[in-house]
């Protein structure tokens, strides 16, 4: 149990670093207003994404020590 714990903590913290990275690696030009409103939107939902990804790691994080 525990290794397939550990293995699932792993997926997700490489997961967090993807689209941590994703975030970040947007660049927004000089571009028509639909498609920086695409580009606007596509960064909100990652960065939901990964807020709800982190909350879920960290409650994960929490029960993993309650139970040890």
């Amino acid at each position: 149990m525990a290794s397939t714990l550990h293995r699932k903590l792993a997926a997700m913290k490489t997961e967090f670093k993807t689209m941590y990275d994703r975030f970040f690696d947007y660049e927004i030009g000089l571009e028509l207003p639909n498609v920086l409103d695409d580009r606007i939107n596509e960064i909100n939902v990652s960065y939901f994404q990964y807020y709800v990804y982190f909350i879920s790691y960290i409650y994960i994080c929490i029960y993993t020590h309650i139970l040890i």
